[in-house]
């Protein structure tokens, strides 16, 4: 492979401010100008420092999205091209990409995960998250989960969902000695059965919310 070097990125773009390498063209950025994009909201103070003022943080950086993500990655990844040490590590998804969710709450007292995570309180989360990621810095760590429960709607929203208590249902079944017993008698089976009609024609309104704790059907 032949040896290619572009210089260093050391030149900044005068309408744009965009850095770029020394051998690049002039105009590849914004075309001298033509080109205005709206502006950037700058990032909270405590994040900017970290990406300016953190190596740590931004070597591991990849570590720190995953230890503070909300849903699990599902893909079929090509592990073939992944795997190949030659070249770009090159991420190429064949298929569906999508995010799974389980429950609100460990099942079985398995360790807590993900979206499970923010229902702990501020100690117990980092304690968990160090546990998934021994490499990750703790101080790091207490700074995103104190920024995210500061300004992220988002969490705050999805915590409360685990603060909605589950009322307590009582069914029972009383069976009227006036009616047919043999068409209107008592079930015998402990099953319960609830039979919804799939059809877009049906214009009678539903109000049934179901809300679920766990991941069981």
């Amino acid at each position: 492979i032949p040896y290619s070097h572009i210089g260093l990125m050391n030149n900044i773009c005068n309408y744009c401010a965009a850095k770029k390498f020394s051998k690049e063209s002039q105009g590849l950025c914004c075309k001298k100008g033509a080109i205005n994009l709206p502006q950037v909201n700058r990032l909270p103070d405590d994040l900017y420092n970290l990406y300016e003022n953190n190596p740590h943080f931004k070597d591991q950086v990849r570590k720190y999205n995953s230890a503070f993500a909300f849903t699990s990655l599902g893909v079929n990844v090509d592990t073939q091209l992944a795997n190949n040490n030659h070249g770009i590590y090159t991420f190429r998804i064949q298929g569906q990409l999508y995010h799974q969710i389980g429950s609100l709450t460990p099942m079985n007292d398995d360790p807590a995960k993900f979206a499970q995570i923010y229902f702990y309180d501020s100690q117990a989360q980092n304690e968990r998250r160090l546990q998934i990621f021994p490499t990750l810095d703790p101080f790091v760590c207490n700074t995103i989960g104190d920024l995210l429960h500061r300004i992220n709607p988002y969490v705050m929203q999805f915590k409360h969902l685990r603060e909605i208590q589950a009322p307590e249902i009582c069914l029972q079944l009383k069976a009227n000695s006036s009616m047919d017993l043999r068409r209107y008698n008592l079930p015998t089976a402990d099953d319960v059965a609830v039979l919804i009609i799939d059809n877009e024609n049906v214009t009678n309104r539903r109000e049934i919310i179901l809300r679920h704790r766990d991941c069981r059907k």
